[in-house]
């Protein structure tokens, strides 16, 4: 468990600091009067405090660019062309990896068969009223 108090953090700080200056964690440990594996620790819990929320606003900026080329690609893949709807369908699956909607699915996974078969069934009413 992790301990949140004003001193723990600036010992996670230090801790950082004494890293990112050259120091082995059993030298961080021995200036901190810490174990070794505390000091460890500080600096990986001051390392994801700090780098957290540049790569949240990375991630964000990223699915924007993302949202706008398939804005730019989707009119034209809707009305059936064939290399705008691969882009398209390239920028989602980059768009759901990266989100991390990609979750596995087992292939006799009852709960994915009810979307599969409506998706299936969406596509087969859409070609008969196209038809």
């Amino acid at each position: 468990m992790s301990v949140s108090t004003p001193a723990a953090e600036a010992r996670r700080i230090e801790a950082l600091d004494l890293r990112l200056a050259g120091a082995s964690y059993r030298q961080i440990a021995a200036q901190l009067g810490v174990s070794v594996r505390t000091s460890f620790q500080d600096v990986q819990r001051a390392l994801k405090a700090t780098l957290q929320p540049a790569a949240d606003e990375v991630r964000r900026e990223e699915v924007l660019r993302l949202d706008r080329l398939l804005l730019a690609h989707w009119p034209a893949s809707t009305r059936g062309d064939i290399a705008a709807t691969n882009v398209a369908l390239r920028i989602m699956e980059r768009r759901a990896r990266l989100l991390g909607l990609d979750v596995p699915v087992e292939k006799n996974d009852p709960a994915a068969l009810p979307v599969a078969a409506s998706a299936l069934d969406e596509l087969r009413a859409r070609r008969e009223r196209g038809a």
